[in-house]
């Protein structure tokens, strides 16, 4: 028996169950103890005064119990996060074996209850005291259920099971699963004669909640966001991008054509993904001239996100924008962080739509708006002042829409204070030094 705990925290369920220590304990009942001797807790055991065969088996399996856990809490100082998660799927694995295993014992129901009882302990301990990671774990298994990544080698393979596999239906099923698009949030589900209500809730704002059409537009945007990625590195990484490019959009023709297929809610919320992808690639590798079929039967409608025309460098990451919101925001103090958000920051210089609601209104007066501006040129291709007019989206302090005249005045008459002017200077030779290469 020597060293039965030290193999795994679990090892003498095995030895019960599969090495038939189950007579070697009722032998030792009659004979010398040499479990309680091994397990050092002999005074423990004098002390209670067993003398039936139960009670022995009953204190014993306290003692493992105990030993058990010990274990388990020493393994865990020298485990790292992943190798955690494994182990309490191993240790999860084996009761659920020890637990079918116990049926098969014969002729004695109380051994059967007293195993049960013991797995049942560990199993709440388990659940108790490492209840974080098993979500963790819970977390990643529903999610690689019904989701499927993306690769480089297919950046649209989650849109593409959405479309040609069953993958819609099991976004639709997954709403009612913890993954990782609601491991922030709470279901709440009520159902009643009055009325019915399902959502997640944020756990720290309940105000803000995911129903179930925008919990879909959420996770769809996700993978969507993420296949956009893996495409902007594979475009500076491919010696022909333009081919590349090409082969993307005939895979999202095909998406395209499939769509009149599907049921109206499913058609919506595809065609309304196939759109902003298509009108992404389409200002973000507007340079690359590619004349595609898709590009007109997408974006040449009166509906459709409008180009305005300029559109980012193919080589600035989106942390770029992240870090020019803050400097504009915090550092210039150029616009009020509560009348433009981060999102609305970004939908504007990385995808100047049009018809979005988002827009950028300066907080100073024109000529250190238009400067600011100015300095801007470099990072984008085509973006010049009959650019920023036609795109709509650029307001003034007073929150008009800066047009030509407004630009080239504040421009040309206008005066931004030395103090301001340096400021804006610094800055932007920092980004150009970090950011165009």
């Amino acid at each position: 028996m020597s060293g039965y705990i030290l193999r795994t925290p679990l090892y003498f369920f095995h030895q019960l169950l599969f090495e038939n220590y189950i007579e070697k304990l009722c032998s030792d009942f009659d004979s010398d103890k040499l479990f309680v001797v091994e397990l050092g807790v002999k005074r423990e055991f004098e002390k209670l005064k067993i003398d039936t065969l139960e009670d022995y088996f009953e204190f014993l399996l306290n003692q493992f119990r105990v030993k058990a856990f010990d274990k388990i809490n020493s393994d865990f100082k020298l485990l790292t996060e992943p190798e955690k998660e494994q182990y309490l799927i191993d240790l999860s694995a084996l009761l659920e074996m020890y637990k079918l295993r116990i049926i098969n014992i014969e002729k004695n129901e109380w051994l059967k209850s007293q195993l049960n009882n013991e797995l049942k302990l560990i199993k709440d301990y388990l659940a108790v005291n490492f209840s974080l990671i098993f979500e963790v774990i819970e977390i990643k298994k529903n999610t690689e259920e019904y989701f499927e990544d993306n690769t480089i080698e297919i950046p649209f393979k989650f849109l593409d099971s959405l479309v040609f596999g069953d993958g819609f239906d099991k976004l639709c099923d997954s709403f009612y699963y913890k993954t990782i698009h609601t491991k922030d949030y709470k279901l709440v589900s009520e159902h009643n004669k009055e009325f019915s209500f399902e959502a997640w809730l944020l756990k720290k704002d309940i105000s803000e909640q995911l129903h179930f059409d925008t919990y879909v537009k959420k996770v769809i945007r996700h993978y969507i966001d993420d296949s956009l990625k893996i495409i902007d590195n594979s475009v500076i990484s491919k010696t022909d991008s333009k081919s590349y490019l090409i082969d993307q959009l005939n895979i999202l023709q095909s998406y395209f054509l499939k769509l009149e297929d599907f049921r109206q809610g499913k058609y919506n919320f595809l065609l309304e993904a196939i759109i902003f992808i298509v009108s992404t690639l389409n200002v973000k590798y507007g340079y690359l001239g590619i004349k595609h079929r898709l590009y007109r039967e997408v974006l040449e409608e009166d509906d459709k996100p409008i180009n305005t025309g300029f559109y980012p460098k193919n080589n600035l990451p989106k942390k770029f924008f992240n870090e020019l919101y803050d400097i504009t925001a915090y550092q210039l103090e150029l616009i009020d962080d509560v009348e433009v958000s981060e999102d609305d920051f970004l939908n504007v210089f990385m995808f100047a739509d049009s018809n979005s609601e988002s827009k950028i209104q300066f907080r100073v007066f024109n000529p250190i708006a238009v400067y600011y501006l100015d300095q801007l040129e470099s990072f984008f291709d085509n973006f010049n002042r009959v650019a920023i007019e036609k795109s709509g989206l650029f307001f003034n302090k007073q929150g008009k829409v800066f047009n030509q005249v407004d630009l080239n005045t504040a421009s040309s008459r206008g005066t931004v204070k030395p103090v301001d002017k340096i400021k804006i200077d610094e800055t932007f030779k920092n980004l150009k030094k970090k950011y165009l290469k």
